[in-house]
This record gives structure tokens, sequence and C-alpha cells, in this order.
């Protein structure tokens, strides 16, 4: 077994452990598939006024080319963001002025519900993480889920309404990015996409990262965990922010890349490897030793080496 310094790399450690934990992203793969087909079979009591609305809206050209647009493809990116815009906006103005109670349905299945239970696999994910990187412990699943059940639940509440005022900020960026009209603006419309989003979620992660780590970790309530988690995060913010800067590039140049029909493989990976990231970010931060493979264990810097004494109170 290899001991050795983390050199804080928190990239490449993140990188190591998404490869040597990659079963637990196909349990977060298949528990998206099922919260899916969860949500989908909920709004199944109104598919007909939904595939009225589906319909009614779809008339752009450049939708019926969305498998085989992307910027690999060489195909036109920035009409096709248009068109999304164009038809997703379309299919909620006319929800809510003809069907106002599913419009108000149909937002808290897919703002609220659905953030909700995948958060709480997320926190599921984490705790299974913390078992291998702490004694290379295998855990199921399930069993986690039932077991961390009422701290899950606490914790996916309060991320998923803190995560509302977020997704309303990227939904006007969007729209700001789309509206605008000049032709040529479009040649940069998929580099301005990409790099603006990847900033606006990155600022999101830097404040959240620590969060699920501080409650798995320490099993304190989600209040004090997300002051500790935030404690840990800005002991080294600029190397958290760009890490989840390059983290979410990446993913999102391979999403618009490869097609929007891509994303069905993407992101479940791009949500594992975030999961991995954070986990490395806080044992980092807090100094505590942890496997990064089976042959590897990491040591960071104690925390009494980079903090004062009031911030070791929280070290394991």
């Amino acid at each position: 077994m290899k001991i050795s310094g983390e050199k804080d790399m928190m990239f490449k450690n993140s990188l190591k452990l998404f490869c040597s934990n990659f079963d637990k992203v196909w349990k977060y793969f298949f528990y998206m598939l099922i919260v899916s087909a969860l949500t989908i079979s909920l709004m199944m009591p109104f598919f007909a006024e939904i595939k009225t609305i589906v319909i009614a809206n779809w008339t752009d050209e450049m939708l019926k080319q969305i498998p085989s647009t992307g910027l690999l493809y060489g195909k036109e990116v920035a009409g096709l963001f248009g068109a999304i815009w164009t038809f997703t906006s379309g299919c909620f103005v006319m929800m809510f002025k003809e069907y106002l109670w599913i419009g108000v349905y149909l937002v808290f299945l897919l703002f609220i519900l659905f953030p909700f239970l995948m958060n709480v696999g997320k926190y599921v994910i984490n705790e299974m993480l913390y078992n291998y990187m702490s004694s290379q412990a295998k855990v199921g699943f399930c069993s986690v889920m039932v077991k961390t059940l009422k701290n899950s639940t606490s914790y996916a509440i309060l991320k998923t309404l803190m995560s509302v005022i977020f997704k309303a900020i990227l939904i006007l960026a969007i729209f700001g990015i789309v509206s605008i009209n000049e032709p040529l603006f479009d040649y940069f419309l998929p580099v301005v996409v990409i790099v603006g989003l990847s900033l606006l979620i990155s600022i999101e992660q830097t404040f959240i990262s620590g969060w699920a780590p501080a409650s798995v970790i320490y099993g304190f309530n989600v209040v004090k965990s997300y002051k500790i988690g935030i404690r840990a995060v800005f002991r080294r913010y600029g190397r958290v922010f760009s890490t989840s800067l390059v983290i979410n590039i990446i993913f999102i140049f391979l999403i618009f890349g490869f097609g929007i029909v891509a994303s069905a493989v993407f992101i479940p990976v791009y949500f594992g490897m975030i999961n991995m990231f954070e986990m490395v970010m806080f044992f980092g931060s807090q100094g505590m030793r942890y496997y990064v493979d089976a042959d590897t264990v990491l040591t960071p810097k104690k925390l009494e080496q980079t903090d004062n004494i009031q911030k070791t109170k929280y070290l394991l």
C-alpha cells in the first residue's frame, strides 16, 4: 500500500476516486432512472393536456435535428439553443394560460420533487464514498438509504429550496443570452453558454460542496453541517472554485459537443464526478487521511497546520 501526501491536486484525486468507485456511478444512474420514471408516471394523469401543448409548440424544424446537432457535428448549435428555448418557454406559457393548476403541478414535480429525490440519492452516494475513503468498506445503496433517511431528507429539502433561486437565475441568464439578436454573436454563443453556465454552476457548487460531506462525516443537523462545510470550502476557496469550474466546463462541452441526446450518458457521470470532488475537497480541507484507490492512502496537511486552534474543534 502506498501512503503519500495529497499535494492538493483535487481534480486528479477526484478522478482517481471516480475510477476506483465507478460502481457507485452506475448505482446512481439506476437511481436516476427510477426517479425519472416515477416523475413521468406522476405526469401521466395529464398526458392529454401535455400532448396538446407539445404538439402546439413543436413548430421549429431545428427541433427535429436535435439528435444530430452538436459542436463536434458542425451543426448550427446557436440555432438549436434558440429553438429549444422558444419551444420550452412556449410550452410553459401555454400551460399556465390554459391549464394553470396543471402547470403548478408540473412545476412542483420538475423543480421540487425531482430535485428533492435526486438530492436524497446524492447524500446516499456521499455516505457510501465516506465508508470507502475512510476504511475501504463496501456498503449497499438501499441499506445506506434506509440508514441515512432522516439526515438525507432534511438535507434534500433545504438544498432543493436553496436551488430554486439558483435555477431561476440560470433560466434568466439563458433567456438573456438567447435573446441577443445579433448574427455575429451566433459564432460566439456556444462559448458564451459553456463558460457562462460553468461559472454560475461553479459559484453555487462552491458554496454548497462541503454541505453533504460535513453532514455525512460528522452527523450533525443540516444547518450546523452547512456551517462546517462552508468553513472547509473557504480554507482554500480558490482551488475549490477552479476545480469545480474545470469539471463543469469539461462536461458542459461534452454535452453540447456530442449533442443533447448524449446527456443521458454524461449527466450521470457528471454527478458522480461532482460527488467524488466534494468528498476529496472536504477530506483534504479537514486534514483527514483517505483511500483514493485500493493501493493509495493520501495524507493531506493536518488542519492544525493551516488553521488556528478555534477551527480545529471539528477535526476527527
